[in-house]
């Protein structure tokens, strides 16, 4: 059977530099021209991190 898969305790360790990322170009920059792409890579890694979440959660069905 497929296992709840947690980050843990260092998962501050994988959201913090991407949010650090994009609070700090919106400030700076003030404008859509860095904020826009560094909001995309944010959403891609959330993405991303919910993949491998599903995929370490399915069961082996192909196990030898």
């Amino acid at each position: 059977m497929g296992r709840f898969v947690s980050f843990g305790a260092k998962q501050w360790m994988i959201w913090t530099p991407t949010l650090l990322l994009s609070v700090t170009s919106t400030a700076v920059a003030a404008s859509s021209t860095t904020s826009v792409p560094s909001t995309a890579a944010f959403g891609r890694l959330v993405i991303t991190l919910i993949s491998i979440r599903r995929n370490l959660s399915s069961p082996r069905t192909n196990r030898q």
